[in-house]
């Protein structure tokens, strides 16, 4: 019947040719096609007829004709069946052993698809076999899944297609390929994840091996049959494709995720909002929920971006609402975008005005200003840390109830790119040269060490051990391979002879002073794990992990496919754990968590957190990068924190109880950063400046010594911190007392308005008792900062009016005396006038002399009578008249008719001196006083001119970059003249340093460049240099009887030891001397454990050295320090020798009884 069949076919094909010879050639259509394929065949042709398909629908590319229609039959019995169907390498491989008459169709190059990465993925490949072959091209076109045994009855249809899920992603096919977890098209549809706008094949058509891309018309067919891993982008580096336009065309149109416009995110957000909440919706914008209908069936919410309100938003409960805006995207073209889509779930009106909203949306995804790879990671990888950790499944066990997967982690793989290729190991019988080590640890508790190298340096003799205990010892050859195997087990799974140190010895080097093995390809694994099937583990699904699958967890990701990417984190409450420089990820960092944050160290320490943080200084973070609460992720504003004026000036709520400077000129100064921050130009870490301010200069006092009736004046200059006020000033006598119950003073300006004020007061001292007085001054700045007292001595003395009149009525006293014994020496008795008259004229005497009127007044007195006579106008007299301007202005006392000829003439000051300083400086009067011409008042306008007079400090400046020199002049010099002292913004190093003290190192403008006297005491390098001081003063040698400046004759000089010391050897440096000796206490010596020459010991153990050289042993070949690690060290011989002579120690129980010299051990002298 077939033969038959065939027949008819023959006919009707010949009665077709002898038709077309007669017509000639026309072109090909639906009914030429009826004439042989018939809708009557129960095949795939009929069906597809049947939905509507045309022959030529699927056809029309093979150029079919009815000329050469016969050829179709070598294969084609009927359309539907294929004799050689299940052999797709007949038709479909070069070389495929059919030679098909004028055949079109796609032909895979061998040397493309046996290198592809799917020739095998069925396990069948074989390149010398192409039955086999076909095994291959089954797995992927007979999407049945059937068993090899079963070949496809026909030519397959529907391949398999990695863009439709069938492989890789999703659900894994039975042969067990690499799955792919992120960075996919249409993942974000699965979960929130990592999804891409095209397909896989649109990326990995850039990778693949030598297509006939005339034959092969589609990327996923060139993919799939000539895909390869060769080119395909070699990093993970994220800005690669999204922040390089060209490389983002040629993989897959990636978006630049800093572009000033986005996208909505692919996951909905959802929030419940009180009224008065704010919904922060990232790049700044944010909802506000302001109130309720009365009926509570609608919410009022404003939608704003930064402080700027965009939209008034009235919603209904269960209504939308959208919210788009025109942009100019970064190639400058309007865009209209929508920047909201936002739905209100629900309405709740309760009792007591408890009302409250549920609110979702999609809002705009981020718009990224960071521009490199561990930024990217350190957001978009789940739990991303610096650590990687690689393991490999080695076995799996399927039971009735699950299946456990069997790994373990790769400690060490010289295989890995970040990992050294080589290790160099010595025996330890030498002395190491540097960077070489004796043994090297594997990790696991495994090293691995060379014993000793043959003298034909082909072979060398190694140990391995484990937690200190020898597992294995090997004799190998260069090239040759040690192994050591162990039986792993895990729960009562065992899987035995595992090799878990793997290593190659590739060369030997047996070399005078040093012999040296060189050990590569080193790979290390630990002890087994196991888990259950359907189980997460690093974010990889472990029903999808097969024997010899490697996944690594932590670290850079292995490719964009890793199951622990994401959309974005978008921070969180831990700022430091990836802000902390010392976490090492790469990204803006700073040295959070071992600074404290400087003066922010206590900032906002009260706040709540909601999850737990690697340090509580996470909250100072908060205060200036947020509003102080948990922000749960990024802050709207991170990128924005608040400035120092923001706090401390503008008082904004919160401000978290700054100090107020709003009323002080230190508040309005810009660039805080430049005296404030540790880490400048940066301002995280904040300087805390502690001068000892304010405090009293110059303060003086009439005399140290007055009378009871005189009154004490006393002067002073009260200074406060930089740029900050005096607020109060004081005094006490004798007693100390609590700041602000002393003697209340006025400057002399009767206001406290400046930085520096000076005042002057008097002392009614006749209330206090003669004798010595102290006199106690401090002055207030802001917050009652009460600084340093200063005090002053005086004495009282006696009244001398009382002491004058006394003396006069006992000079008096002492002449009546005289004048009685007189009386009596010449008269035994004398009458009674006589008595009368002595005691009327001692009367008249003691009264004139004890009145004092005999007395002549003196200079004391007169000055005494004026104090009284102007006390009152002193006291209320203004101070300011007390120092006129005009006695100031030297060449100026002048009669003021001299400048002024006319009533309100104001003469030009260049009339008499001409432009001074030049044209540059044409106003005499921004910096001079009129009538005090030498009282400079400074100008900031001038204040980029000072270089014009100061050339000298302006050239310092420019020489000697720094802090001091990025400030203005007016920074420290408030007025023209004016010091700023050191301590105003600088806590000095010690209490009792003056300024003086600190321009001795310090030269005012280049403070870095510290230059000091001769002279300069070594207590004051000790403020800086403490470690160094404490050990000079604690060391036993000259070295601290002398001065730092002995030896450093200028700063950061160290001397040549050299210089004052004999070296021990000819050719020894300072380098060498401190390798064993310290500097400031040389007789503590501390031995290297490389790299101390034997010379340099035998410079002092000359005798010991030679004994060694002569001896003849293995010692000769040690270095000292092998035996002497620490100076003056004796080992013991059992340490390396241990008992070697067993028998004989019984009678010579000591080493040195036999071997009497230690370093020569071979002149042997019996004891007994």
């Amino acid at each position: 019947m077939r033969i038959i069949k065939r027949k008819w076919v023959y006919t009707v094909v010949a009665l077709l040719t002898i038709f077309l010879c007669i017509n000639g050639s026309l072109a090909l259509v639906e009914d030429d096609c009826r004439i042989c394929h018939t809708t009557g065949l129960v095949d795939v042709h009929h069906l597809l007829f049947e939905e509507g398909y045309s022959c030529l629908d699927c056809h029309d590319f093979m150029n079919i004709s009815l000329g050469n229609a016969r050829d179709c039959l070598i294969c084609h019995t009927n359309p539907g069946e294929i004799d050689h169907g299940i052999n797709c390498t007949h038709c479909h491989l070069e070389g495929g052993g059919l030679t098909v008459p004028n055949w079109n169709g796609p032909i895979l190059t061998r040397s493309g698809f046996f290198n592809s990465v799917h020739k095998n993925i069925t396990g069948d490949f074989n390149s010398s076999n192409y039955s086999d072959i076909n095994m291959v091209c089954w797995g992927c076109h007979y999407k049945e899944e059937l068993s090899r045994t079963q070949p496809p009855r026909r030519h397959p249809l529907s391949p398999r297609n990695c863009s439709n899920m069938d492989c890789h992603n999703v659900k894994q096919s039975i042969y067990n390929e690499p799955m792919i977890y992120e960075h996919f098209k249409d993942v974000d549809e699965i979960d929130e994840n990592v999804s891409t706008a095209v397909n896989c094949p649109e990326c990995h058509v850039n990778s693949i091996i030598n297509p006939q891309k005339n034959i092969v018309l589609s990327n996923t067919s060139l993919v799939s049959h000539y895909g390869s891993t060769d080119d395909l982008i070699n990093t993970t580096s994220c800005i690669y494709c999204h922040l390089d336009l060209d490389n983002a065309q040629d993989w897959g149109n990636a978006p630049d995720p800093t572009d000033n416009v986005s996208t909505l995110s692919d996951e909905e957000w959802e929030e419940t909002l009180y009224v008065g909440d704010k919904w922060d919706l990232s790049n700044r914008y944010f909802l506000i929920f302001q109130d309720l209908t009365v009926k509570g069936d609608s919410a009022h919410l404003q939608l704003y971006l930064n402080d700027l309100l965009l939209e008034d938003i009235v919603l209904h409960e269960g209504t939308n609402y959208i919210y788009e805006e025109e942009f100019i995207d970064s190639d400058n073209n309007q865009v209209d975008c929508i920047v909201l889509d936002l739905d209100l779930i629900s309405v709740f009106s309760g009792m007591n005005n408890t009302n409250f909203v549920t609110l979702k949306a999609h809002y705009w995804k981020r718009i990224h200003p960071e521009n490199n790879d561990s930024t990217c990671w350190a957001c978009h990888m789940d739990n991303y840390v610096i650590e990687k950790k690689r393991y490999v499944v080695l076995d799996e066990d399927e039971d009735e109830d699950n299946e456990i997967i069997y790994y373990v982690e790769v400690l060490l793989d010289f295989s890995e790119k970040d990992t050294p290729d080589q290790k160099i190991l010595s025996p330890e019988d030498f002395v190491l040269k540097e960077g070489y080590n004796q043994t090297m640890q594997l990790g696991g508790g495994f090293e691995l060490m060379v014993n000793e190298v043959d003298i034909d340096g082909k072979q060398a003799s190694l140990t391995l051990t484990k937690n200190g205990s020898v597992v294995e010892e090997y004799i190998s050859h260069e090239g040759d391979y040690i192994e050591y195997e162990e039986d792993l087990s895990f729960n009562g799974h065992d899987i035995d002879d595992v090799v878990v140190v793997r290593a190659k010895l590739d060369s030997v080097f047996n070399g005078i002073t040093y012999d040296a093995a060189i050990i590569t390809d080193v790979k290390v694994i630990s002890e087994l794990y196991g888990i259950e099937d359907d189980e997460i583990l690093g974010g990889y699904n472990t029903s999808q992990l097969h024997i010899d699958d490697t996944f690594s967890i932590g670290g850079t990701p292995d490719t964009f496919h890793v199951p622990l990417l994401n959309e974005g984190l978008d921070g969180g409450s831990d700022c430091v754990y990836c802000h902390e420089i010392s976490n090492g990820f790469n990204i803006s960092a700073v040295s959070a968590v071992h600074s404290r944050l400087g003066g922010h160290d206590k900032l906002n320490a009260n706040a709540i957190s909601n999850e737990d943080l690697i340090s509580d200084i996470n909250k100072a973070c908060w205060a200036c990068h947020g509003d102080g609460t948990d922000p749960g992720r990024h802050p709207p504003d991170y990128l924005y924190p608040k400035q120092c004026e923001d706090c401390h000036v503008a008082l904004m709520d919160p401000n978290f109880n700054a100090v107020d400077i709003s009323d002080e000129v230190h508040g309005q100064v810009e660039d805080c950063s430049r005296c404030h921050a540790a880490d400048y130009p940066g301002l995280h870490v904040i300087n805390m400046f502690e001068p000892l301010t304010p405090y009293i200069i110059n303060m003086n006092v009439t005399s140290e010594e007055i009378d009871k009736a005189q009154y004490l004046t006393t002067s002073f200059t009260a200074i406060a911190g930089w740029n900050m006020k005096v607020r109060s000033m004081e005094y006490f006598i004798d007693i100390e007392g609590q700041p602000g119950d002393g003697i209340s003073l006025e400057p002399v300006d009767g206001i406290f308005d400046e930085q520096v004020e000076d005042a002057q007061f008097s002392v009614n001292v006749s209330e206090l008792e003669p004798g010595e007085h102290i006199i106690i001054i401090h002055s207030m700045e802001r917050d009652n900062k009460w600084g340093p007292i200063t005090t002053a001595e005086f004495s009282i003395e006696s009244d001398s009016i009382i002491s004058e009149h006394l003396g006069h009525s006992l000079l008096g006293l002492s002449i009546l005396v005289l004048l009685a014994c007189i009386i009596f020496w010449r008269r035994s008795k004398p009458t009674l006038s006589v008595l009368n008259v002595l005691i009327l004229t001692s009367i008249i005497v003691l009264v004139t002399t004890g009145s004092g009127c005999l007395s002549v007044p003196d200079e004391t007195d007169q000055i005494r009578t004026e104090q009284e006579d102007n006390e009152d106008i002193v006291n209320n007299e203004d101070r300011t008249d007390q120092i006129t301007t005009l006695s100031e202005g030297i060449g100026h006392d002048r009669e003021c008719t001299f400048c002024h000829s006319e009533l309100g003439h104001i003469p030009e000051c260049t009339q008499c001196h001409g432009l001074i300083h030049g044209n540059s400086l044409p106003d005499c009067k921004k910096c001079h006083d009129a009538h005090g011409p030498l009282n400079f008042t400074g100008s900031q306008s001038y204040e980029n001119n000072c270089g014009i007079c100061h050339i000298k400090q302006l050239n310092e400046f420019n020489e000697n970059p720094g802090r001091h020199a990025d400030l203005k002049c007016d920074y420290c010099h408030l007025k023209h003249r004016q010091i700023e002292i050191c301590i105003n913004c600088h806590e000095p190093h010690g209490t009792d340093l003056t300024y003086h003290d600190c321009i001795n190192c310090h030269p005012a403008h280049m403070p870095q460049q510290i230059d000091y006297p001769d002279d300069v005491d070594s207590e004051d390098c000790g403020y800086c240099h403490e470690e160094v001081s404490i050990s000079l003063q604690s060391g036993h040698t000259l070295h601290n009887t002398l001065e730092c400046t002995y030896c450093h004759t200028v700063h950061a000089l160290i001397p040549d030891c050299n210089d004052c010391h004999a070296p021990h050897t000819s050719n020894q440096t300072y380098e060498d001397c401190v390798v064993c000796h310290d500097a400031h206490d040389p007789v503590v010596m501390e031995l290297p454990t490389t790299g101390t020459w034997r010379d340099t010991c035998a410079a002092c153990h000359k005798q010991i050295d030679d004994e060694l050289q002569e001896s003849e042993t293995k010692h000769d070949d040690l270095g000292c320090i092998y035996c002497h690690p620490e100076h003056a060290y004796l080992p013991t011989c059992d340490s390396c020798h241990g008992l070697p002579h067993k028998e004989i120690h019984e009678s010579y129980t000591e080493c040195k009884m036999c071997h009497v010299y230690s370093h020569a051990v071979k002149d042997i002298l019996f004891s007994k």
